[in-house]
């Protein structure tokens, strides 16, 4: 099998692929980086409103539409609330240039017809909302998803104990309110392990996953739309929360490594994505890491490990792509490198990638099955 490819493929502006059934990650580089070293995370929401349900209660019924960010649930909401959210925006002037349009009210009831028709029109909407990075950056904007999470999972607002996990499965235990933002989490759990607050940008929470033999993937990164607790429910058994570095470029880990906590924290990242096969080591390199390791010389071992392949990438195991399936993703150090079963590599340079989007596997089949 020959996974060559024209530079032609590299230069779309989107292409979808499926990091294993149960990852949403998304990932957003202008075609040519040029930003200084501590530029701002791009800001992306990829919204779907694929059905509606009707809701009863011994009050009434009424219809709700459910709501994917980035290919992930992330609750129902009513025809009332978009528009409240219409509303609040235009309220706060987050549109630049002409404001989408919106599904006008009916004074009847809906038929099916129409019920499709206002779906359409809503998914169209939220979507042109979320192709706005200024409006998708603001705190206005997130914390109303976050809201409609929090009213979705319909339990009143309480403080709820979380468990977050280092990458040497450390645990930290934090108490935090059921609608607290990822960023709150984040800043509880860097200042209880007593990283300095100019060196959080560094670092973000992940899902884990473990798999029926044991080993944990990556699941997805936790997002500032989301309440952290609340989606932990919702992932069910077998995930838990874990704190990594955030950043691909392996050329600012020189801030980390000039602080005592940061030092160890990339470390222990370092270590456990070795044991976990993350990191190709070369038999040479394994006797001089774990004599490093039992010496405790943790800034020499990061620099050997910096010259293994696939340090500082994170790795997506049974994937699904339309190259070949399944193969492993690695992305990271401004590579997304494809590996086949029988270890063929096709190589994409992120410096000339527009946008990748990634979708869930049962999104996308919950969909075929309704048409």
């Amino acid at each position: 099998m020959s996974l060559e490819s024209d530079e032609m493929k590299v230069r779309h502006s989107s292409s979808t692929i499926i990091l294993n059934s149960e990852t949403e990650y998304i990932l957003c580089l202008p075609e040519t980086l040029k930003q200084p070293k501590h530029f701002p995370e791009l800001r992306v929401m990829h919204f779907s409103v694929p059905e509606t349900e009707v809701v009863r209660t011994s009050e009434a019924s009424y219809n709700v539409y459910k709501l994917y960010i980035n290919g992930k649930y992330h609750g129902s909401m009513r025809y009332s609330q978009f528009l409240s959210l219409h509303e609040k925006l235009g309220q706060m002037g987050g549109f630049k240039g002409q404001r989408p349009s919106f599904p006008s009210k009916k004074l009847l009831p809906l038929s099916l017809g129409q019920l499709e028709e206002r779906r359409v029109g809503l998914e169209k909407y939220i979507q042109t909302l979320g192709g706005n990075e200024d409006l998708v950056g603001s705190e206005v904007f997130r914390a109303y998803f976050r809201h409609i999470q929090h009213e979705t999972n319909g339990e009143p607002l309480s403080t709820r104990t979380i468990h977050v996990f280092l990458s040497n499965g450390q645990e930290r235990v934090h108490d935090i309110p059921s609608n607290a933002s990822t960023s709150t989490l984040l800043r509880i759990v860097l200042d209880g392990l007593g990283i300095k607050s100019e060196l959080h940008h560094f670092f973000a929470l992940y899902f884990f996953k473990r798999s029926p033999n044991g080993i944990w993937k990556i699941v997805g990164r936790l997002e500032e739309y989301e309440c952290p607790y609340i989606s932990l429910c919702w992932l069910g058994e077998d995930v838990r929360i874990v704190v990594r570095k955030s950043r691909w470029e392996v050329t600012e880990e020189v801030f980390l490594e000039k602080d005592p906590v940061g030092l160890h924290l990339l470390y222990l990242q370092t270590v456990a994505d070795i044991e976990a096969g993350w990191i190709q080591v070369e038999k040479e390199k394994l006797h001089a890491l774990a004599l490093l390791q039992t010496e405790g010389k943790k800034a020499d071992y990061l620099r050997l490990a910096k010259t293994l392949k696939f340090y500082g990438a994170l790795k997506f195991p049974d994937s699904v792509t339309h190259f070949a399936s399944p193969m492993t993703v690695y992305i990271g150090n401004r590579e997304m490198v494809f590996l086949s079963s029988a270890r063929e590599e096709l190589v994409f340079k992120l410096t000339r990638i527009k946008c990748w989007r990634v979708s869930q596997q049962h999104a996308r089949e919950r969909r075929q099955d309704s048409v």
